[in-house]
């Protein structure tokens, strides 16, 4: 296989990985193997896959937990040049190389794995593969869109034995110091296996120094004649359930990994007022005396699903939530992650989408119109001075340059009467807040009557079914949750959306200290404010409800972006240049004469911002990038202009 790799990088990322992708079987533990498949060819089919299982199938003695996961190489495209080869760059000099990815656990193909009892379960296998795009998965397991899957080297397989009577107890374990520092685990070291009988006798009361006397009174009531200590194996999970019946115990086994992370083993599905809580190592068991202190994720071992508290994943465990049935014709869970063909049941109101407004209106036999959305809004934007800060301390690893001082608002709707754009400029902020306020609330007011016009007959219908269940009397109790729905209809309609760009990182945070109290939120009923960290996501009172239009887009969409998705290559909206710090004072507006080209330089990004387009498009060309494939980078059809004519073309508009 190697001599076929024709890139020497790629060979070179092969041969240094060699040891890794030829392994071909190890045993981990008594409960898990893993076998390493070699690909051929850097190829892989569902039907080599299949055989690949069917090989473990066949070597297996008891039930089997199932995942796998690919290694791969990929490489980077920046290695290859414009014409599809590939540069062969010397590892010493520091060029990119291809890199392997080993085929751990955080890329295994099926989420939760799957369980094989029968050679039916195999076969199921096959058809849930063939259901999901075994490349399509692995293509998606790259760093960024930089990096591209070059080779297909082996398939790793994890079995996991689910046989119920292996022996649990050894005489000799050294516990691992993840373990012996657990302050809530208590281990007894024996030269028997008696550890499960140990851990009752301590949980039943014994002194420390005495589990082993009275571990061995109670394994000789349980075993009685059928084994001698000497010849015993340790308890196996089949024997739980006799065990919790002759001692009156729950009995619950966890399995803690290094990664903090404790594996529900054995979840016991009676009701005795004591449990024992087991912690499996090897196969020696350790006395948890208190769950909660263990740990603070207990993972299901069928789902993968954590827990902050073991309570929790017990009674999971016990519901059976994860595991595979058939109620009716809904699946409760499906082992192909993200399957879109495998619905779901949710148990216990996961996922339960509330019904909308105008939902229930219908549910209540209401009829609405079919203009229910609300299209009345208004928007706004500030500018701000860069006042200078005074008093910096020169020891400071941070130094404040200049503050943020509203100067103008700029309010516009596309209500009528209230479609030209109207800006309110002063040297008061808290002045500019409120004349901001007293101007949305008359576009807020004709929004209203809008809305009120538009949804008419369903208030009408409302009106009516109310008197109508006056009149009889309210004989079933609705005529309170129409109520509700009139007073929720009316909210909607009373209530006027204002967006904002950027608003909830920038324009509100500027202004939060004067329009926060004008809002009234101490004492509106109706109020609401959701934060996340020091941006507002959204505030709302009785009459209004700011949003951050940026929230509803996709990451990284820039203004400029988002104008151009909606209105092409429209010149009177691309944004424009402002030299926002020759702007120190109110006074500074009155200044007569066009800026100079230097007003134009931005100490935050310590360059002019007439120069900022010309100099990523000539560091784009230095980095190899050809003029066409700059300008399609940078999303423009021209080379931008140098600071000079961008100076020259705002020359041109403003004088």
């Amino acid at each position: 296989m190697m001599e076929e790799i024709e890139d020497p990088a790629v060979r070179r990322t092969f041969r240094r990985h060699l040891h890794a992708i030829i392994r071909r079987h190890a045993v981990v533990n008594r409960f898990q193997e893993i076998f390493n498949f070699p690909l051929l060819n850097g190829q892989v089919s569902l039907e080599i896959l299949m055989q690949m299982v069917e090989d473990i199938f066949n070597l297996q003695l008891h039930p089997f937990h199932l995942n796998f996961a690919f290694g791969f190489v990929l490489d980077s495209v920046d290695r290859h040049s414009d014409d599809g080869d590939s540069r062969d760059d010397d590892e010493d000099d520091g060029g990119i190389q291809p890199r392997y990815f080993h085929p751990y656990r955080n890329t295994h193909v099926l989420n939760n794995g799957i369980r094989i009892f029968s050679y039916r379960d195999v076969q199921r296998l096959r058809s849930m593969l063939e259901k999901m795009s075994l490349i399509e998965n692995l293509e998606g397991e790259r760093p960024d869109t930089k990096w591209f899957m070059n080779l297909l080297t082996n398939v790793r397989f994890v079995v996991t034995k689910l046989n119920p009577s292996v022996p649990l107890g050894c005489s000799r374990v050294n516990l691992p110091f993840f373990l012996k520092r657990k302050r809530s685990l208590l281990d007894f070291p024996s030269s028997n296996s008696l550890c499960f009988f140990n851990c009752l006798a301590y949980h039943k009361g014994s002194r420390r120094n005495q589990v082993q006397r009275d571990g061995l009174k109670l394994f000789s009531t349980w075993a009685g004649d059928r084994w001698d200590v000497d010849d015993f194996p340790g308890v196996s999970c089949s024997d739980f359930d006799d065990l919790e019946r002759l001692f009156q115990v729950n009995i619950t086994v966890f399995s803690l990994q290094p990664d903090d992370r404790a594996h529900t083993i054995h979840a016991s599905c009676s009701e005795y007022e004591s449990t024992l809580y087991l912690n499996l190592w090897e196969n020696h068991l350790s006395l948890v005396t208190k769950p909660d202190a263990f740990t603070s994720r207990y993972v299901c071992e069928c789902c993968g699903r954590s827990f902050r508290f073991n309570s929790s994943c017990i009674r999971h465990c016990k519901q059976q939530i994860c595991l595979e049935q058939e109620s009716g014709n809904t699946t409760v869970s499906s082992d192909i992650r993200g399957d879109p063909t495998v619905p779901r049941k949710y148990v216990g109101g996961y996922l339960k989408e509330e019904p909308g407004l105008f939902q229930r209106l219908k549910e209540a036999g209401i009829s609405t119109s079919d203009k229910e959305s609300h299209k009345w809004f208004a928007c706004f934007d500030i500018e701000c001075l860069l006042k200078d800060v005074p008093d910096q301390i020169p020891e400071a690893k941070s130094q404040r340059i200049s503050e943020h001082e509203c100067v103008s608002i700029a309010v516009c709707s596309n209500v009528p009467n209230f479609l030209r754009p109207v800006c309110f400029v002063g040297p008061e902020p808290r002045d500019l807040v409120r004349q901001m306020l007293d101007y949305l609330g008359k576009v807020q007011e004709e929004a209203s009557r809008l809305m009120r016009e538009q949804l008419s007959a369903t208030f009408s219908a409302l009106a009516e079914k109310m008197e109508e269940l006056r009149d009889q009397g309210d004989p079933d109790g609705m005529l309170k949750t129409y109520e509700v729905l009139l007073d929720h209809l009316t909210s909607y309609c009373q209530i006027c959306p204002v967006l904002g760009y950027n608003s909830s990182r920038y324009d509100v945070i500027v202004i939060q200290e004067f329009l926060l109290p004008e809002l009234n939120l101490d004492s509106d009923p109706k109020a609401y404010v959701s934060k996340k960290n020091s941006s507002y996501m959204c505030i709302r009172n009785s009459f209004f409800i700011f949003l951050d239009l940026l929230l509803f887009l996709s990451p990284g969409t820039s203004l400029s972006a988002f104008i151009k998705a909606y209105r092409g290559n429209d010149e009177d909206l691309a944004k424009s240049f402002f030299p926002y710090e020759i702007m120190k004072k109110y006074e500074d507006l009155e200044t007569l004469g066009f800026p100079s080209y230097e007003s134009f330089f931005s100490k935050l990004k310590n360059q002019n911002t007439l120069e900022s387009s010309r100099i990523e498009y000539e560091k784009l060309l230095e980095s190899g990038y050809t003029k066409e494939m700059a300008m399609k980078k940078m999303e423009v059809t021209t080379e931008p202009p140098t600071g000079e004519q961008e100076y020259h073309l705002l020359h041109q508009v403003w004088i």
